[in-house]
């Protein structure tokens, strides 16, 4: 689920779906609605709605498998709101990759760099009303039951990591006793280069536990 410009064919999109593939991960990558070659306009509902469908298609195209969400930027709100919906319905998720997270929509604006010249300006905070009902994450995220590894970078200067910290600070409050919840502080690599992390894939391998997962895998395949 990925943030807000562009489609799900940007260079650093890509980029980060490569790193998945080499440990051996499917991924399936959409756009919303309005983005990239989907019709229609955005719209919080809308784009959630939209990767349910995506998430709903996995399901019924796939035997079983162990499936993770990813949201980068915008795209954690998605992915927070989703994985709610999931919790909710007792769908079972092995977890969810927040990259980039925000704590909610209104601080994301606040904190933006293009915000900087209207802060001052009269309608600035009428504006910031309009969307304070939007993406509440670190209200949402507390009713998530599934494992969460979030990631950011210190030099972000699009979604500052403070608002990341705060949205891990909500999860680990409300964390379950069976919960793992990670966050993992980089350094280098700004918004959208954290696929570049030389560490990155041994910090996705842990947290997916993916050696565990070929081993069954394997395991079965032998004993069929």
């Amino acid at each position: 689920m990925h943030g807000n410009a562009y489609s799900r064919a940007a260079k650093h999109r890509v980029a980060t779906y490569k790193v998945l593939s080499a440990l051996d991960c499917h991924v399936v990558a959409h756009d919303y609605r309005g983005f990239g070659d989907s019709e229609g306009i955005p719209s919080e509902q809308g784009i959630i709605q939209d990767s349910l469908t995506v998430f709903q298609w996995i399901l019924a195209n796939t035997d079983n498998g162990p499936v993770y969400l990813w949201g980068h930027s915008l795209g954690s709100g998605v992915a927070v709101a989703l994985s709610k919906i999931l919790t909710e319905k007792n769908i079972p998720v092995m977890g969810i990759i927040l990259e980039a997270p925000f704590n909610n929509m209104r601080e994301g604006a606040l904190y933006h760099p293009l915000s900087a010249p209207y802060k001052f300006l009269p309608f600035f905070q009428d504006a910031l009303q309009e969307i304070n009902g939007l993406f509440k994450n670190d209200e949402i995220i507390t009713s998530i039951k599934y494992d969460i590894l979030m990631l950011h970078d210190h030099g972000d200067e699009i979604v500052k990591m403070d608002l990341g910290k705060k949205l891990y600070e909500a999860a680990v409050k409300h964390k379950r006793e069976y919960q793992t919840i990670i966050f993992k502080e980089l350094r280098g690599y700004s918004h959208t280069t954290i696929y570049s992390a030389p560490n990155l894939p041994e910090i996705l391998r842990n947290f997916m536990k993916l050696e565990q997962i070929g081993k069954t895998n394997a395991d079965d395949s032998e004993q069929s």
